[in-house]
């Protein structure tokens, strides 16, 4: 399966609301967390980051080299304004390629109102036809969760274009872990291996007897049993 995590890395993302281990963390530490262990639990699962503020970039391409994606997640700094749509846009391009296969987005923010680039409703309708999968989730205050209107919630209605999409709105680090861990078992694929036959080489069974009498023959042709012409 092809895997693009697109994230929210803007100023709010850095919000210290969040605990661990009875530890208060920032929402962006809390997400690196639980991408470690998503990707430590899909090993054989290609991914790719895109990162996004008020501008998108491609932090990496699909790779199995989780642990160099962790590595690089940990040194983005954080920056302003919101543009999801925009990041959505360039992890597609990188989803695109992995044809005949599945193809997920992943896209993480803190954010219910779209500050710079395209509306993400609208990159969803684009993304598909081209069997794009896109979930959502949305990291929230509980108070926000509570009176929250998801009718008027551009996040929440992205993933409704794509097949299989689903949103998710969370508060606590708890919370987070469980939609990864959600979203882990929703994206499994089954293959079917065709039987292999193994073949062993027999001839060498032959092959070095025949040898050894051949080798036999030379060595009496050269005493008493020599043939004269």
């Amino acid at each position: 399966i092809n895997i693009m995590l697109v994230l929210d890395w803007s100023s709010s993302m850095k919000r210290r609301d969040l605990t661990i281990d009875h530890k208060r963390v920032t929402r962006a530490e809390a997400l690196v967390k639980v991408i470690s262990e998503f990707m430590r639990a899909r090993r054989s699962d290609r991914m790719g980051l895109v990162r996004f503020d008020k501008d998108a970039f491609l932090i990496s391409p699909l790779t199995l080299d989780h642990d160099w994606l962790i590595a690089r997640l940990k040194e983005e700094k954080s920056g302003q304004g919101t543009a999801p749509g925009s990041g959505m846009v360039i992890a597609a391009e990188h989803l695109l390629p992995a044809t005949n296969q599945t193809k997920v987005m992943i896209v993480v923010t803190d954010a219910d109102q779209i500050s710079q680039g395209p509306a993400p409703e609208e990159v969803a309708r684009a993304l598909a036809p081209l069997g794009i999968k896109v979930h959502v989730i949305q990291i929230v205050d509980f108070k926000d969760m509570a009176s929250s209107n998801l009718q008027w919630n551009p996040m929440a209605q992205t993933p409704k274009f794509t097949p299989g999409g689903q949103f998710f709105q969370v508060a606590d680090f708890l919370g987070l872990r469980s939609v990864y861990r959600q979203i882990d078992q929703l994206e499994k694929a089954r293959f079917k291996e065709d039987k292999q036959r193994n073949y062993r080489e027999l001839m060498a069974w032959f092959a070095v007897p025949a040898l050894a009498l051949l080798l036999l023959e030379l060595l009496l042709a050269q005493t008493v049993w020599r043939r004269l012409p």
